[in-house]
């Protein structure tokens, strides 16, 4: 269920939403899930806005309609977000870090706020012919629910599935991003910037997980540090940018 929430929600609406997944117990896990940025009882699990928890294909409500996380997301959606963040990427020339510039924009004159920017960097196209995904779907075991017939018509163990949005390193294990927002005039951005040195995207066992720097995008959330709330996130693959149109 979390794989195909995932993959379909970034196929059907690859503008509207950041989606980052957490692996646990395979050859993408950065870290335990204990060290998760939401608590999660078991898998498939996820958070919306690290606020609310929802099943990862179902959404709010197990089992009421197929595919009910794009429901939940869509309703979310509409709310306003608190600022603008924005975000550009570069590799250095020697490929061992990525460079980015970030710029957040209240409508609003900030003043005594508090507000961090965390950064998440994930890959698309991770793949191992040897990896393989446990499934409770099999032979239509648990019927055929929408977009699941990979795995309805699939074996107990599916081989060769792709995996996009997969972190790989984020700024909380690096110790922080140290981007804290307190102030700000309205519509004046305010400019941050932030490392991730690739030497530290490992796994548990502590083996590379990036495949391939191509298929790379960084996540920036804008979170209110009272609440923990993520108020806004933006995401940009690797060399691009969204809505800055020159870094100085």
């Amino acid at each position: 269920r979390g794989y195909v929430g995932l993959e379909k929600l970034a196929e059907l609406y690859p503008d509207e939403y950041v989606l980052v997944s957490y692996h646990n117990g395979d050859d993408m896990e950065i870290m335990p899930s204990s060290y998760f940025p939401s608590t999660v009882a078991g898998f498939p699990d996820s958070w919306m806005d690290r606020t609310t928890e929802l099943d990862a294909y179902y959404g709010v409500e197990y089992g009421a309609k197929d595919f009910g996380i794009a429901d939940d997301l869509a309703a979310n959606n509409k709310l306003f977000g608190q600022a603008d963040i924005n975000i550009a990427s570069t590799l250095s020339d020697d490929q061992s870090t990525v460079n980015i510039e970030a710029e957040v924009v209240f409508p609003y004159e900030l003043a005594d706020g508090k507000f961090v920017v965390e950064y998440i960097l994930t890959s698309d196209g991770l793949t191992n012919a040897d990896w393989g995904q446990s499934n409770y779907y099999a032979g239509g075991s648990q019927g055929n629910p929408l977009y699941m017939d990979v795995f309805s018509n699939g074996e107990s163990t599916i081989y060769g599935l792709v995996y996009n949005d997969v972190a790989v390193l984020t700024s909380e294990m690096l110790g922080g991003s140290e981007n804290v927002v307190t102030a700000a005039a309205a519509d004046i951005p305010v400019k941050l910037s932030s490392q991730f040195p690739l030497a530290y995207a490992v796994n548990t066992a502590n083996a590379p997980v990036i495949q391939d720097v191509n298929n790379l995008k960084v996540v920036a959330l804008l979170i209110d540090a009272t609440t923990g709330k993520v108020v806004n996130a933006n995401k940009a693959k690797l060399g691009t940018s969204t809505g800055i149109s020159i870094i100085e």
